[in-house]
């Protein structure tokens, strides 16, 4: 568990700092376009590497995302019909929304603004900073 998450502890650090120096180096289009690059070629490596788990006549017994659709929902409707529950979820969602709302829009068009005049390189590098 701990490599797992120490890749994703990786790429939340590294990632904006490489990503505003991509930008700033090639421009945001080729920076896409190598994004895209990557991510194609984890899924093909995922999909040559990585072996299937659930195999053939198992798949049919579990009856496919239908039905595990279905059992998500049915443990749901308990903690949804709670009125505390839904208040609670209700104000980490707006929460959460109006955190990285702020974070990923506000934050960036600030520092690129006048008044700092960040580079994307820059403003990479504050992100992997604070993550």
């Amino acid at each position: 568990m701990a490599p797992i998450s120490a890749g994703f502890s990786a790429g939340a650090a590294i990632g904006p700092a490489m990503g505003g120096f991509l930008a700033t180096q090639l421009g945001l289009r080729y920076t896409f376009f190598l994004v895209g690059a990557i991510f194609a070629g984890a899924m093909a490596l995922n999909s040559r590497v990585l072996s299937e788990t659930l195999r053939g006549s198992d798949m049919s017994k579990k009856g496919g995302l239908q039905s595990e659709l279905k059992a998500t929902a049915a443990q749901w409707r308990p903690l949804l019909s709670e009125r505390m529950f839904r208040s609670v979820l209700g104000m980490n969602i707006v929460y959460w929304m109006a955190l990285s709302g702020s974070y990923m829009t506000l934050l960036p068009m600030m520092l690129v603004s006048e008044d700092f005049g960040l580079t994307p390189a820059e403003i990479g590098g504050i992100f992997a900073m604070t993550s």
